[in-house]
């Protein structure tokens, strides 16, 4: 690929945007591409990797420092992760189909002022929310920062072993290629060459599609022992893709991950190790027996650093939440939305198909948005909790994530796949280590324009092991 580079008397006549690179590792920067015109980022250090969750959306030319940019489409919105100098660049490329020129942006090493969407300045520092029965005053709580962790290494289907399954050419996939047909009893996709730098947990990014009607699975043997079932939901077509995040435990140096067949079936495009940083997502849902109802299912996907699963409910105990469910509407919970991108809010209550009760919460608009609702929980014995919520979504995000902060250690994401899920899902984010008495629990979705939604009911807070909340 060969991309028109903006000339150097092009570059001159505008001045670039500027962005802060440590501001970028917290909050996306906003990139825009006007179709038939060439979009240039300059870093402060070689760039090394670039991560896009729609790579069909732009093409892109890296030399040295400098990554061009230029549109595929005529509309459309994804992220763009850049890795550069070991760190790592968050943005939202949009697609500005009334722009007419070249765009410039400039990332440095020190502090500048990014066109980011920020709370009214005017806004204080929250104080913690206590549970009484009388809805507090609204107030605002800052947008939970949303911290990918350190990319560590890709892998693409052309860099596998296959055994009996195809390698096949497309524009559509990654590298050019994606893994195909694996669809033989003893079919395997073998990555021989994944690297660890330490033992420990990490999350591994897996790019797929699942042309079929229902969720498909895949045993994934790592270093000769089968760890666990990858479970993939539809993606619509088999070369329309999708990405699903899932927790693997690796030794420190090289790794070797197979994958198999088990149920239904499911094209291989690339892998990515990426190294843990508060939370992981959750693994989808299992499929749907042939011709049964749609039934709750449940995800309990660990997060870094804690065990396979919650404790027994035996031996935990639930922590008594004001309006977990919503029944009271927004009683006991505080909202926070980019007011310079939806003026009202995208959050409401709504009554159809609710987990459970009446009611639940909705973020959703036809126009981009960013949101969080969040529940201040005080009066708690310090210990270990785990933090449960039932989500139902449309998928398509840029981010839905559980989030909880202001425990006493560093704030813990939990992201929920973003891929169309019409069941009510459990998922749960244990090894909550309260040593204040209290913590923060929320929800924040970042959605482009259309019509994104999360619904969500029944949040649950539990201590594990003996004693009293």
């Amino acid at each position: 690929m060969a991309l028109l580079w903006c000339s150097p008397a092009s570059q001159a006549a505008t001045p670039p945007i500027q962005f802060s690179l440590s501001q970028l590792e917290k909050k996306p920067g906003t990139i825009l591409i006007s179709p038939g015109y060439i979009t240039l980022i300059e870093f402060p250090a070689p760039v090394t990797n670039i991560v896009s969750g729609n790579i069909l959306l732009f093409k892109r030319e890296v030399i040295g420092n400098r990554v061009a940019l230029s549109a595929a489409k005529t509309v459309g919105q994804t992220d763009l992760l850049v890795t550069t100098g070991g760190r790592i660049a968050l943005f939202v490329v949009q697609i500005d189909g009334q722009g007419t020129a070249p765009r410039r942006y400039s990332v440095t090493q020190s502090p500048a002022t990014p066109p980011l969407a920020r709370p009214p300045a005017a806004a204080p520092a929250p104080a913690p929310v206590r549970p009484v029965a009388a809805p507090p005053a609204p107030r605002q709580t800052p947008t939970p920062a949303i911290r990918p962790a350190g990319f560590l290494g890709r892998f693409e289907a052309e860099q596998a072993v296959i055994y009996r399954a195809d390698l096949i050419r497309s524009d559509r996939a990654s590298g050019g290629r994606y893994v195909e047909h694996i669809n033989e009893a003893d079919s395997q996709v073998t990555f021989p060459t994944v690297r660890a730098p330490r033992t420990g947990s990490y999350t591994l990014r897996i790019r797929y599609a699942n042309g079929s009607q229902r969720n498909a699975t895949q045993p994934l043997w790592i270093n000769g022992v089968n760890v666990m079932t990858v479970q993939y939901p539809p993606t619509g077509s088999w070369d329309q893709f999708a990405t699903i995040n899932v927790p693997v435990s690796l030794k420190m140096g090289t790794n070797t991950l197979k994958f198999g067949r088990d149920q239904e079936v499911a094209n291989l495009d690339v892998l990515e190790l990426w190294g843990l940083s508060s939370g992981v997502a959750a693994t989808p849902p299992p499929p749907i027996p042939s011709g049964a109802a749609p039934a709750a299912v449940q995800s309990s996907t660990p997060v870094s650093g804690s065990t396979p699963a919650p404790a027994p409910s035996g031996q935990r105990t639930e922590v008594s939440l004001v309006n977990p469910g919503f029944e009271e509407d927004f009683s006991g919970w505080t909202t926070w939305w980019d007011a310079n991108l939806t003026p009202g809010g995208s959050q409401s209550i709504t009554t159809q198909q609710p987990h459970s009760g009446k009611k639940f919460l909705t973020l959703s608009n036809t126009r981009a948005f960013k949101q969080n609702c969040s529940l201040s929980v005080s009066g708690l014995a310090n210990g270990t909790y785990t933090f449960e919520m039932w989500v139902r979504t449309s998928g398509g995000q840029n981010n839905l994530t559980m989030f909880a902060l202001d425990y006493g250690g560093p704030e813990m994401n939990l992201g929920i796949p973003l891929v169309a899920n019409n069941t009510w899902v459990k998922y749960s984010m244990p090894n909550i280590k309260v040593t204040k008495g209290q913590v923060v629990l929320g929800i924040w979705s970042n959605s482009p324009a259309g019509t994104n939604w999360a619904h969500i009911d029944d949040v649950r807070l539990y201590r594990d092991g003996a004693g009293q909340p």
